[in-house]
């Protein structure tokens, strides 16, 4: 799986995931208007899901890896994306809908196809306008106070 983030050797993706997300999604109003922001956070609860199960987070609290799941859940049936989606369809057509809006472009071709079962519009909307997340609230806080703790202890 390859992370929706840019970086080098040695780059930590998870790291940077961690923080944007325990941001984005520590109180709604901070992604509401702003679509590419909030594609970029869901692309990265999709990775963090799927890089939180990883061996190396072995001694991370381990409540974080089960509620960044739950979170993935949460997200994904608000956005209309099946549950068997693959981790990396997700992620890329997100980083392409962010890149689209920033750039200036049409975001409907990343969204068009079987990744989003609400259609382009609706998904355009929702990413505008995203609901209550609590699940993905709760996961994001605890995912940031764990890194916290682990840093504090280094």
């Amino acid at each position: 799986m390859q992370p929706p983030l840019a970086g080098g050797i040695g780059f930590d993706a998870a790291v940077p995931a961690i923080l944007n997300t325990s941001a984005a999604f520590a109180e709604r109003s901070r992604l509401r208007g702003r679509p590419a922001s909030a594609a970029r956070a869901v692309a990265q609860i999709e990775y963090l899901a799927v890089e939180l199960q990883r061996v190396r987070w072995v001694g991370f609290d381990p409540l974080v890896a089960p509620e960044m799941l739950a979170a993935r859940q949460e997200v994904r049936g608000v956005l209309g994306i099946a549950p068997d989606t693959q981790p990396q369809a997700v992620i890329d057509a997100l980083t392409a809908t962010a890149t689209a809006i920033d750039t200036g472009q049409a975001p409907a071709a990343a969204l068009a196809g079987p990744v989003f079962g609400l259609g382009t519009s609706a998904t355009l909307a929702r990413l505008a306008d995203l609901p209550d997340l609590p699940r993905t609230q709760q996961a994001t806080a605890r995912a940031l106070a764990a890194l916290q703790r682990r840093e504090a202890d280094l």
